[in-house]
């Protein structure tokens, strides 16, 4: 509620085209005001949208330059600040991208390669237990018990 809302004014076709007017631009300069103190505090390296960036963002009262949102940040104990974000990506190094094309190949590396060995029996149980397949894994018990018993490792009966 503004001043002009609590006088007692006739609402003659003026009045209310000023009163629209002087709402109209308090709340521009708001939005203004808050603008700028966004652009202060990301020039401080602070995001006000979250955070501690937030917290200082709404206690904050005073004049909307870097330098003086450092200090206030400082002042309550915050004492790193992020590097505002830039528009432009960072530019890799000639390295750096070689690094990156060497993962992307290893990852795709992984993704096709096959043991050095065949799994053993005890492993294709397991997978196929994992997997929830409990009649392969069943019918991969019994050819383990039957090729131990061909082999003579296992006695029938024990």
């Amino acid at each position: 509620m503004t001043a002009l809302d609590q006088t007692p004014l006739e609402e003659t076709p003026n009045v209310a085209q000023m009163r629209e007017t002087i709402e109209r631009l308090t709340e521009k300069v708001g939005k203004q005001g808050n603008q700028l103190k966004t652009q202060a505090f990301k020039a401080a390296g602070l995001d006000p949208s979250e955070g501690i960036g937030e917290l200082l963002a709404n206690a904050y009262e005073g004049e909307m330059t870097p330098e003086a949102v450092a200090e206030f940040a400082k002042s309550k104990g915050v004492t790193s600040t992020t590097e505002p974000p830039t528009d432009k990506p960072k530019e890799r190094t000639p390295q750096e991208k070689l690094v990156e094309i060497g993962q992307k190949r290893l990852d795709g590396v992984h993704d096709e390669s096959q043991p050095l060995s065949e799994p053993s029996i005890d492993d294709e149980i397991a997978a196929a237990d994992k997997a929830g397949d409990f009649k392969l894994g069943i019918s991969l018990r019994n050819a383990k018990q039957l090729a131990r018993e061909q082999s003579g490792d296992y006695v029938v009966g024990q």
